[in-house]
């Protein structure tokens, strides 16, 4: 077989990917380094934001439309796979259908424990993002808290609006959890996934993701 280097991921798709990593491990082994955890987070949230982006325009195998598959195509890959006749599946010189599918699970589950991480941080913290959390949630509160109060009407009204303020973090703090490990599970099955595509067609996927060519037959 004649295996020719093809340039396939492009710079952004290898800086994307790495430095994706190198956040994410960050981000989840620093959940007590309050500081470090956030600005990961942050940095996680502005990659997918280019990398939507690039999805759109970017070169031909970082786009959506080059990877993203009808559910027949993953699933017929998804036989061959697994089929044990002997038979290699297609090879795909961008991602294969089950990539593509694993692409965008992550994707989805990143944004969704990034976007839980800044509602449970803006539901604890006031800050400039406060009206995507914890000020939306908490308008009628605020419009009351604006009327005066007798004393213990006051103190009755603070206690309640508290309580409100810790369901509200105590649901973000799960969403945001459960996302996270469902995320660090998706990266297991990618990993996996990576390495049984590499063996079936004999090409080093973890090096194509480092210099961006692929061999085509």
């Amino acid at each position: 077989m004649n295996h020719s280097p093809t340039q396939v991921w492009d710079f952004f798709i290898r800086f994307f990917h790495w430095t994706l990593v190198a956040a994410f491990i960050a981000s989840y082994l620093s959940e007590g380094e309050y500081q470090l955890h956030f600005y990961a987070g942050w940095y996680i949230g502005i990659l997918l934001v280019c990398r939507l982006v690039w999805g759109l325009v970017g070169s031909k195998h970082a786009r959506f439309l080059d990877f993203i598959k009808p559910p027949r195509e993953i699933i017929r890959y998804a036989r061959a796979l697994v089929s044990g006749d002997g038979k290699k599946p297609p090879h795909y010189l961008g991602h294969n259908p089950l990539g593509g599918l694993m692409v965008v699970l992550l994707l989805g589950s990143l944004a969704m424990t990034t976007v839980s991480g800044i509602l449970l941080y803006t539901a604890e913290n006031p800050s400039p993002l406060a009206f995507i959390g914890q000020n939306a949630f908490n308008k009628a509160e605020s419009d009351e808290s604006a009327i005066p109060k007798a004393p213990a009407q006051a103190g009755a009204h603070e206690i309640k609006t508290a309580k409100h303020e810790d369901k509200q973090e105590s649901v973000w703090e799960e969403i945001h959890e459960f996302f996270a490990n469902f995320t660090l599970l998706l990266v297991l099955f990618h990993v996996a996934g990576v390495l049984v595509s590499s063996k079936l067609h004999d090409e080093n996927l973890v090096k194509a993701m480092f210099t961006g060519k692929k061999t085509t037959d």
